[in-house]
């Protein structure tokens, strides 16, 4: 693949839409030839090495997102985080949300520290230097809203989220047949067989959070690539790949 116009691309999709699997087949087939562009996901590593091999430093794992929230709810170890002004306040946006709600202490920890992992993305993303690398994140900032909202129940926030995060150049919007997706989501969590009602209240919530995130990135002018993952994965790839090259 060549240079491509485009620096930061996003996947974005209900649980179980095929988002990973994606970044996943793409990800093995640069690897086997490596290319200029970057694998990252919400555990903060740096996946895939291209041209730039400096680029692994801006993803080393922080401490402080992994050890923090043991015991006392007020107290965010970030003293390591290094965000710029726009991220700490999107930071507190969705502390501040999270907080208001009513929840049990492990859904809170696990839903603020993958956003505080996917917050370290976005930033150390824009640490690279310009020209580096195309970088495809899976499990990003975008894919928290769908989070916030299952959290919260409430549109108002989840379109507030969406409005204060910064868009990638290029969001790849993951569908697939909702068939698909239970049953994806069912092989992964084997214990939602037994709640089926759950199970679909959690993929409605969700859609109904991706459906607002859809309609303000076009409200911004987002570009927005569709890819619909019933598809055979060879023809998702090569729709991805022609639009990188373009």
């Amino acid at each position: 693949m060549n240079a491509s116009k485009y620096r930061k691309v996003e996947l974005i999709g209900v649980p179980g839409s095929g988002k990973s699997h994606l970044f996943r087949s793409l990800m093995s087939k640069h690897k086997r030839s490596p290319q200029n562009i970057a694998f990252v996901s919400h555990n903060a590593r740096f996946i895939a090495i291209p041209k730039c091999r400096m680029l692994s430093r801006e993803f080393r794992p922080l401490d402080s997102i992994y050890r923090w929230f043991r015991g006392n709810v007020n107290t965010i170890p970030i003293n390591n985080l290094e965000f710029n002004d726009e991220r700490c306040d999107l930071m507190n946006f969705f502390i501040d949300i999270c907080l208001q709600g009513k929840h049990e202490t492990d859904v809170l920890s696990r839903t603020l520290r993958i956003f505080l992992q996917s917050l370290n993305i976005d930033q150390a993303v824009e640490n690279v230097p310009e020209g580096e690398a195309t970088f495809l994140i899976d499990e990003g900032l975008l894919q928290r809203g769908h989070s916030l909202y299952r959290l919260t129940g409430d549109m108002n926030d989840c379109r507030n989220y969406y409005r204060n995060i910064s868009l990638p150049d290029l969001i790849v919007y993951c569908t697939c047949d909702p068939a698909f997706v239970k049953s994806r989501l069912m092989k992964r969590e084997p214990s939602l067989q037994n709640n089926l009602p759950s199970l679909e209240q959690r993929i409605e919530m969700s859609n109904t959070a991706i459906s607002i995130g859809l309609d303000i990135f076009r409200e911004r002018q987002a570009e927005v690539l569709h890819i619909d993952t019933n598809a055979p994965i060879e023809e998702s790839i090569a729709s991805l790949e022609f639009r990188l090259a373009t």
